[in-house]
């Protein structure tokens, strides 16, 4: 939720240049005199509710990688390699399945500004049905499984590679001290 006052505002600028054939910085301009600075922050609302697409994501795939660790008998300890990158891919896939008809709406509402969150779905709805809040989705499961699946691969690689060298550097130290025993001062 932190990036959204930041990534979003990004995003409408770039999408208006594109849109009206414009520079940044004409885009800049007229937004600003259209809307002051509300005018960068298109529907915060709806952006606070996508952000939740990560947070589900990392939840499902945490509550995936346990059922299995604990299938293995291991009460903790981190998945390979190919086994996170395809879980971190079903995991996004779930999510985007959830929040698909924000993310239409989100495009939708870029498009057409008149309208809020539960207009926009209802327009989708009424003039394509349930199917029409899902037109597109293959896209954007490409687009972000792809993602997710490399970023929870390399979480998991990382993982992995951290405790390994806590371990290594730990073991340093009790090396160190079971070498060097108290000595017994004498009275």
């Amino acid at each position: 939720m932190s990036h959204v006052p930041i990534t979003a505002p990004l995003e409408k600028i770039a999408t208006q240049c594109v849109k009206h054939n414009e520079g940044a910085g004409d885009v800049m301009r007229r937004l600003y005199k259209q809307g002051g600075l509300w005018g960068f922050l298109p529907n915060p609302k709806l952006y606070l509710l996508l952000s939740i697409s990560p947070s589900l994501t990392n939840t499902i795939f945490t509550q995936v990688k346990m059922a299995v660790l604990k299938a293995r008998g291991k009460s903790n300890g981190v998945l390979g390699t190919f086994e996170s990158f395809v879980l971190g891919a079903v995991s996004r896939a779930i999510a985007t399945c959830f929040i698909y008809p924000l993310i239409k709406a989100k495009l939708v509402m870029q498009a057409e500004k008149t309208m809020g969150i539960k207009q926009c779905l209802e327009q989708i709805y009424k003039t394509r049905g349930f199917w029409g809040l899902y037109e597109g989705i293959n896209l954007e499961l490409v687009r972000a499984v792809c993602s997710s699946a490399v970023t929870l691969m390399i979480k998991e690689r990382s993982q992995r590679m951290n405790r390994t060298l806590l371990v290594s550097v730990l073991s340093l130290f009790v090396g160190k001290v079971s070498q060097h025993p108290i000595k017994k001062v004498s009275t």
